[in-house]
């Protein structure tokens, strides 16, 4: 591709979508078809997980349907629930596509966003597939940017990165030219979202499927005309925000998707080396021996696989030990045994707490050494150089064929795999996506269920769990104190004046301009009676009708005609809370405390690049709608959660289009992230005071 010599973002932008229209070097081509091969597999796996069904139950809230497939899915669905669902699924079992030195998971979004917009835009199969491997691309040249700062200091770089990646896979499809990708872009740069505290949560695969809907989204408001904060990859521009070091000749460099890699296990990847040393020698030894482990390993796996003793199958994928423990026991390591009946059997939680981690720079992340003593022999030593499916020693054609068959087969039945792999290498040549889209149908329309071989006696249920995580802070947190803020009297005086400045502004001439110039970019229907999408064809709507619609547009509105001294985080929290019902006098009151809270603590966040009103006014207004919808306890700290690893936000938006663009997200999100919750959604347990919480992350990169 072209170096670039001007603006960064436009330049960026005009090579990705140069690539995106040329045919593909032979090599990039394979190496984007075996990266939608596989996360094609990993998401059909997923499309009876209960993560998945929570969504569609939530995306039938505000009656979501359009003609958009989501793999192993009979229903279809409307182009946001569609991205969201199927990046979500893509995901949630930890089996997709790595990049190791980013740890980005570009499959998912990329792929959820390009087969979000196959139906209305109608590509050909090459089109179809340059546009999901520059989607990809794009991630892995921004995640090279800012790697390793950005992920160290807590962002989950898969969610962060994957919005930018969705916006220039959209651009391409919907047929946008470089200036006005460079808008998506910028667009984009507000909707970032991503925090390592989060893993373990269903919020975690949510990352990559809210990419997705969150490229896509900033695309069709690029189209429609609208923009942000001017070449935001360039100096002073978002990823420096990002990330405390920032390497923008990393952009020119490509092609990043070649060194792309799949798992052979579905957990974090960086406990991979230690797994394949496990199942090696796991024939040789009876568990029933060993009396002690040490995993010596890259300082990431405990740093990102900690975890002891998960209490369930989700977490199970964030701990190392439970990877080796199961490699052992079982000599592998498959969904089965990351099922919360794996998690909780008695005699891999024996093993897991036999298990010693010693952390050493000195071993790659790719490698691993694991000594094993037992009660009657000589300690043993097995040494992983390259695990399985790394850059270094990779799955070959066949090998991951014989993973996607094992993962789609519970699903879309005998043979689908073979025509999963038969549409997937003919596209390049393929002249639209029929023969793709028919091999992701289940064969019958009575739903779909995972099943699972080799059980330990129950299906894989990892995403299951309606409960939320348990919590490991001590008393008083600041999630405890936004909670206490929901069963309390509070002052309603501010809530009242709020509400009064929000319905005068939202019903000034500048307030509904500003909703009239939303809506016709998102619902053009209802904007103009029968418009235009973004994209210029009839009726094309980037979002279904319902409160999470009516909060942004709303929050734009009052923001966009509000007073000076009116400030964003009311503005918000009103939007998120009249957008469920009218008695919100309560909610907004506990709303405006809960944001105050927040904002109390991101003092001093402002000069790092953040919009602290903003990403204050996402918590509040989580927090009051809520409060709308009457959660328990579990579920609203679920909520909070939710909206918590969505607070982006950027200073360098006021006085742009995208200021209220980005306050009035800010109150979608959290009325989604309520309704999510309500729904059975989980989150972090502690979003704000985690290591990897909010207030960590936004504090100093």
């Amino acid at each position: 591709m072209p170096a670039t010599t001007g603006p960064v973002t436009t330049d960026f932008c005009a090579a990705m979508l140069d690539a995106a229209a040329s045919p593909l070097p032979p090599e990039v081509s394979r190496a984007a078809r075996r990266t939608l091969l596989n996360v094609l597999g990993t998401a059909a796996s997923a499309a009876g997980s209960p993560a998945v069904t929570v969504l569609l139950a939530a995306a039938a809230e505000p009656g979501s349907a359009g003609d958009v497939q989501v793999p192993g899915l009979a229903r279809t669905l409307d182009p946001y629930w569609g991205a969201l669902v199927t990046g979500t699924a893509a995901h949630l079992d930890d089996f997709d596509d790595t990049h190791l030195a980013t740890v980005i998971h570009p499959g998912a979004a990329a792929l959820a966003t390009v087969l979000s917009l196959a139906r209305e835009t109608a590509p050909s199969g090459a089109a179809f597939l340059g546009a999901f491997a520059v989607g990809c691309e794009a991630q892995l040249r921004i995640g090279n940017a800012i790697s390793p700062a950005h992920y160290d200091h807590g962002w989950h770089i898969t969610g962060t990165c994957g919005v930018f990646g969705a916006a220039v896979a959209a651009s391409a499809l919907l047929g946008l030219d470089a200036e006005a990708t460079s808008r998506a872009l910028s667009l984009a740069a507000t909707m970032t979202l991503g925090h390592r505290e989060a893993f373990g949560s269903m919020t975690k695969p949510l990352h990559a499927g809210k990419a997705a809907a969150n490229g896509v989204l900033a695309a069709r408001l690029a189209a429609a005309g609208l923009a942000g904060p001017a070449d935001p990859l360039g100096p002073g521009g978002v990823l420096e925000v990002l990330a405390a070091a920032v390497d923008l000749g990393a952009l020119g460099r490509g092609w990043e998707l070649e060194l792309n890699s799949f798992k052979t296990y579905p957990c974090g990847v960086v406990a991979h080396p230690a797994m394949d040393a496990a199942i090696a020698v796991s024939s040789r030894i009876d568990p029933a021996e060993i009396t002690a482990i040490t995993l010596r390993c890259h300082p990431l796996v405990p740093e990102l696989m900690g975890t002891l003793h998960p209490a369930d199958g989700l977490r199970s994928r964030f701990s190392a030990r439970h990877g080796v423990a199961v490699g052992l026991r079982f000599g592998r390591a498959g969904l089965t045994e990351f099922s919360d009946a794996a998690a909780t059997a008695p005699e891999v939680a024996r093993l897991r707490g036999l298990i010693t981690l010693d952390p050493d720079p000195g071993v790659a992340r790719d490698a691993a050494v694991l000594r094993i003593e037992t009660r009657s022999a000589d300690p043993v030593e097995v040494r992983t150089e390259h695990t399985r499916g790394s850059i270094a020693r990779p799955l070959t054609d066949d090998e991951l064929q014989d993973k996607v068959r094992a993962l789609v087969t519970p699903v879309l039945g005998d043979g689908a795999a073979d025509r999963i792999r038969d549409a997937v290498d003919n596209l390049p040549g393929a002249p639209d996506l029929t023969a793709l889209l028919i091999a992701l149908r289940p064969p019958g329309l009575g739903g779909v269920h995972r099943v699972q071989s080799a059980p330990i006696g129950a299906p894989n249920d990892a995403a299951s769990h309606h409960r939320r995580p348990a919590t490991t802070s001590t008393q008083d947190s600041a999630t405890d104190r936004l909670l206490a803020l929901a069963g309390q009297p509070a002052s309603t005086l501010p809530a009242v004046k709020a509400l009064a400045r929000f319905t005068a502004a939202v019903t000034a001439q500048q307030g509904i301009a500003a909703a009239r110039t939303v809506l016709r970019a998102l619902r053009p229907v209802d904007a103009d009676g029968a418009g235009t999408g973004a994209a210029g064809r009839p009726g094309s709507a980037a979002l279904p009708a319902g409160p999470a619609l009516t909060a942004w547009v709303t929050g734009a509105a009052a923001v966009a005609a509000a007073a000076s001294d009116d400030p964003t985080v009311a503005m918000v929290v009103c939007a998120a809370a009249r957008a469920l019902g009218d008695d919100c006098l309560a909610a907004v009151a506990a709303g405006l405390e809960a944001a105050a809270l927040v904002e109390s603590g991101l003092d001093g966040v402002a000069g790092a690049g953040w919009s602290v009103p903003t990403v204050a006014a996402g918590i509040g207004a989580g927090l009051a709608a809520g409060v709308m919808l009457g959660l328990p306890e579990d579920q609203l700290r679920n909520a909070l959660g939710v909206c918590a690893t969505q607070a982006a936000g950027l200073h360098a938006a006021a006085g742009t289009e995208a200021g209220p663009l980005q306050a009035g997200k800010a109150a979608f999100n959290a009325v989604e992230a309520a309704l999510l919750a309500r729904e059975g959604f989980t989150g972090p347990a502690e979003p704000l005071d985690g290591r990897r919480g909010l207030f960590a992350l936004f504090s100093a990169s």
